[in-house]
């Protein structure tokens, strides 16, 4: 019994295989759009469907559109798919609506039933399973017909086109028409007649000289229509027999440029891609990547563009960001790219030099107060010996260069206040005074009661002699100090400022 009970599970379910039912329908319910409905007994991840007879604007809405799928068009072709692995479940579905260019050349839309590819292999219409396989059998719905005739009564509506009726004028009211006199309406129009019999049909009115028409009054409007408002012969600005007409995007005495194209033509639909190609397909996934529409409709076979926009082209960003790059525009002293490493401010690749406000090279590793702060000495070295000699060139320490032998280097620099003049002094007074060594020196002005009046030098300096001018301020005539301290030494020198 268990035996026969499984073996009618398996045909039942080989009999549901072979009858699963995925359908596609069109649905068109009047203007410039069809419906695309879906009848699926498996899940969808993707599609590619074309429809003969329409030029595709755009695609949008339906299914496809709530469950996140990205839709393409191009041409009379429609290609959807999930990036994120999102799919259609089994059951009927609005799928998308398309809208398309109207055209006096449409008679109806019909899914393609062709193929394409290389070897013409390919089905125009196909749905794909997550697994990227497509979904066998696929049938097609009926073609779908409306009116896109702009002279009919029931224009860009369902159904065959309803032209409208030849009506003849009847102007003695006999139920007999004018051969001779006609227009086309819709609708019945009082005092014309479908019927051409009358071969004697008389005007009791006035016979208007525009189109022959019987006027029973004596009232013709611009356009010379019997008691008309004048807006029969009126252009689109509403001027009577004006000569404003329309564009081809619909505007008034437009130049057609409102609607164009990328490509310069008034409605093509052609637009500009992600990439920034004209009609082409790069489109941007919701995390951003630019990605090839022209896809298999699964995400292991999405075709990424390069950064110069070309679907699966080689360029790529360098380490710099920039496009095919070498990655030399952000590379640092080192020769290594967004290394960050530059030449410091004693010309070392990576040194730690810096200038100060004062102009002095000091070293970036120290603290930030002066009398611990280590000076680059003349050849660039933080803490360095190297000096200054009195031929400017730079010696000692790791340089190799030898002293100058010239007859200023008779003997080392001293701490020394050497000069103050002139003395006494009114504004200003000039201050020569050397140092022996680097070292941090201090040259201040002190009262003769010994209170601090003025700081002239703070700061770290080298083995030199150095100028200074004091101009006092605020301060009174008198006797005061000027008071050196360098290197561990401390020199005083008296001057009198008169006012």
């Amino acid at each position: 019994m268990k035996k026969t009970i499984n073996s009618i599970l398996t045909i039942f379910l080989f009999v549901s295989t072979i009858f699963a039912q995925n359908t596609l329908s069109l649905e068109y319910l009047g203007g410039d759009s069809l419906i695309v409905n879906l009848l699926n007994d498996d899940v969808v991840a993707g599609f590619e469907i074309k429809i003969d007879g329409v030029e595709i604007i755009n695609a949008s809405g339906g299914i496809a559109d709530t469950n996140g799928f990205m839709l393409s068009t191009s041409g009379s072709t429609i290609i959807g798919f999930s990036l994120s692995g999102e799919s259609i479940p089994v059951g009927q579905h609005h799928l998308f609506t398309l809208h398309f260019n109207i055209t006096s050349s449409i008679e109806s839309a019909c899914f393609s039933e062709g193929l394409h590819g290389p070897l013409d292999n390919l089905p125009d219409c196909v749905l794909s399973t997550p697994a990227g396989t497509s979904i066998e059998p696929l049938e097609l719905g009926p073609c779908v017909a409306g009116c896109f005739n702009n002279t009919a009564c029931n224009f860009l509506e369902s159904g065959e086109c309803e032209l409208p009726i030849t009506y003849y004028q009847d102007a003695d009211n006999d139920e007999l028409g004018n051969s001779d006199i006609t227009q086309d309406s819709c609708e019945p129009i009082e005092g014309w007649v479908t019927n051409s019999d009358d071969d004697d049909d008389e005007c009791s009115g006035t016979v208007s000289e525009l189109d022959g028409f019987c006027c029973l009054s004596t009232t013709f409007d611009e356009c010379g229509v019997c008691d008309g408002d004048s807006s029969s012969c009126a252009d689109c600005l509403g001027t009577p027999n004006g000569i404003a007409i329309l564009d081809a995007c619909n505007i008034c005495n437009g130049d057609g440029s409102s609607c164009a194209g990328c490509d310069g033509i008034s409605n093509s639909g052609v637009i500009e891609d992600a990439c920034g190609n004209c009609g082409g397909d790069c489109i941007a996934d919701n995390e951003g990547k630019i990605v090839c529409s022209g896809i298999s409709n699964t995400p292991e076979n999405v075709v990424i563009a390069d950064c110069n926009g070309v679907c699966g082209g080689s360029a790529a960003a360098d380490a710099c960001n920039v496009c095919d790059g070498d990655g030399s525009s952000c590379t640092g002293c080192d020769g290594i790219s967004n290394s960050g490493v530059t030449v410091d401010a004693c010309g070392n690749c990576g040194g730690d030099c810096i200038a100060d406000n004062s102009g002095l090279i000091v070293c970036s590793s120290i603290d930030d107060i002066p009398e611990n702060e280590v000076v680059a000495d003349c050849s660039g070295m933080c803490g360095g010996t190297a000096v200054i000699d009195s031929c400017d060139n730079c010696v000692g320490g790791d340089t190799g260069a030898s002293e100058c032998l010239s007859s200023d280097e008779s003997m080392p620099y001293q701490v020394s206040i050497t000069s103050a003049y002139p003395n006494p002094f009114n504004p200003s007074i000039n201050i020569e005074y050397s140092v022996s060594s680097v070292g941090h020196v201090i040259l201040q002005i002190i009262g003769i009661d010994g209170k601090h009046v003025n700081t002239i030098t703070n700061a770290m300096q080298t083995q030199g002699i150095y100028n200074v001018q004091w101009s006092p301020e605020n301060v009174s005539s008198g006797m005061y100090l000027i008071r050196l301290d360098a290197n561990n030494q401390i020199q005083n020198k008296k001057i009198i400022y008169l006012k």
